[in-house]
């Protein structure tokens, strides 16, 4: 009986090895030097872990933020092998979503000189500034602009865009923009009235000679019709940048300034300003615009991350935008008794885009931006609090953001007794498009239990809140202000 029972023991464990075989062997890579990747894939997790082999009881290699972009070279059993720069390895394809080409627009042969016979008609435009685009929609590339009350030639209508000449300019833009030139009423001629005899006049004094001007004219300034109020004074952070026609790296440059120069700001929209200094006017990035707040006052913006149709990452009966916006209010409640103003990027459950968050702050002439976030991953094991900056842009900003991230981080983790991820670089867009010195907290994780169960209570939104408010007042006290 016992001779028996010892030889299925050996027989259960010969396949068990074998299985074992089995499953490594399953755990070689593809080799991707001879097969083509299947495609780019996006990652939709908060955080996903890279790992040896396709389980989870690899180890890790790295992790990959959400919204990243990897190549994917074989899937099996929900695991895909991928690249990520120089790490390569294996994750869970659960969280991938495969990049779709995006389909090129028909192309609209354009109207020559050549071909167009004759104008059709005259049109004048009632339109601040009127995009003249490559074809007859908004999806084509805009080749210039025209200015308002300019007259053009019109050679086509299809639809609501026509085909326009002015000069050089030809292209599409939309008829709604666009009146009808009113023709002049004719004037009826009337019999010449007779010349009355002319009359001996007395000869006049010659007139006295005008006295000359004192006083020299005042110098003209650029023009700013159609760009709205300013929002005062910006002062130039690089050493020099460019001036453009349009809100564009590809407008046309109509000048360069030099760092430390002083400039008007208006027409603020997408990281773009409408700029006057001295002769030269037109459009700068935000990017490289410091603020001019006085050393006696402080502004600052509080953004509170997602909102509106965008709830960010749910997890243990927690949504994110809900979280964020309340410990963001309790924040702005404290820096205002603190006689600190406070810009909110939402009050409520709206969601304003990443570009309108930033240019909320440069509006204000703020000084300093702090983004409010909660964390997710797929391991609820994951937990902690972690705080993010951006170190590029002028030297003073790289080095006040990484201020205020540590000084945030480290009141955090001691206020609510989380684990510490640590401050760490990163290029989201509302801290590396940020002319602010700027930062983004992730308050903890939603997917974690012991995490989630303090972001639910009213007790531990204080403590965070207060713990927020203390670090940024170490900022100030840090900057002098």
């Amino acid at each position: 009986m016992k001779k028996i029972l010892f030889f299925i023991m050996a027989i259960i464990l010969m396949f068990t090895s074998f299985g074992n075989i089995g499953y490594a062997a399953s755990a070689k890579p593809p080799n991707i030097k001879k097969i083509k990747p299947l495609g780019e894939y996006t990652v939709t997790a908060t955080s996903l872990y890279i790992r040896k082999g396709p389980s989870a009881k690899y180890k890790t290699l790295g992790y990959v933020k959400k919204n990243k972009k990897v190549k994917v070279y074989e899937i099996k059993k929900s695991w895909a092998y991928i690249t990520y720069g120089s790490t390569k390895g294996y994750v869970s394809s659960k969280y991938l979503k495969k990049v779709t080409a995006k389909k090129k627009p028909t192309i609209v042969k354009k109207n020559t000189t050549s071909k167009v016979k004759k104008a059709i008609g005259e049109r004048i435009v009632n339109a601040t500034t009127l995009y003249v685009r490559k074809g007859p929609g908004t999806k084509y590339k805009s080749v210039g602009y025209l200015k308002k009350n300019k007259k053009v030639k019109i050679y086509e209508i299809k639809g609501n865009w026509v085909y326009i000449i002015d000069g050089k300019l030809k292209g599409y833009v939309s008829k709604t923009y666009l009146k009808t030139v009113k023709k002049p009423t004719p004037v009826k001629k009337t019999a010449p009235k007779p010349k009355p005899k002319p009359v001996a006049k007395p000869n006049p004094k010659p007139a006295p000679k005008p006295t000359p001007a004192t006083s020299k004219p005042k110098p003209t300034t650029p023009t700013v019709n159609g760009h709205g109020k300013s929002y005062g004074q910006r002062i130039v952070n690089v050493s020099e940048l460019n001036v453009r026609k349009t809100r564009s790296t590809k407008g046309k440059p109509v000048g360069v300034l030099k760092k430390g120069t002083k400039v008007t700001m208006y027409d603020v929209k997408s990281g773009w300003a409408y700029v006057t200094s001295g002769k030269i006017a037109g459009y700068v990035s935000t990017q490289y615009l410091q603020s001019t707040t006085p050393a006696n006052r402080k502004i600052i913006v509080i953004d509170a991350g997602h909102g509106g149709k965008d709830p960010g990452a749910s997890g243990n009966k927690l949504v994110e935008k809900e979280v964020t916006l309340n410990v963001a209010q309790r924040v702005e409640k404290l820096l205002k008794s603190a006689g600190i103003e406070v810009v909110m990027t939402r009050t409520g459950d709206t969601y304003p885009t990443l570009e309108d968050r930033i240019d909320t702050g440069v509006k204000a002439n703020a000084d300093t931006f702090v983004s409010i976030h909660c964390n997710f991953f797929s391991k609820a094991s994951a937990n902690g609090t972690e705080t993010y900056y951006h170190n590029g842009g002028p030297a003073d900003r790289a080095n006040h953001s990484k201020q205020l991230a540590t000084f945030i981080n480290e009141r955090l983790v001691q206020a609510i007794d989380t684990t510490n991820r640590g401050v760490k670089k990163e290029e989201y867009r509302v801290i590396n498009s940020n002319p602010l010195a700027a930062v983004l907290v992730e308050l903890g994780f939603l997917s974690n239990k012991q995490d989630a169960s303090k972001l639910a209570s009213n007790k531990y939104r204080d403590i965070a809140a207060k713990a927020i408010y203390q670090g940024i007042l170490d900022y100030y006290k840090y900057i002098g202000k």
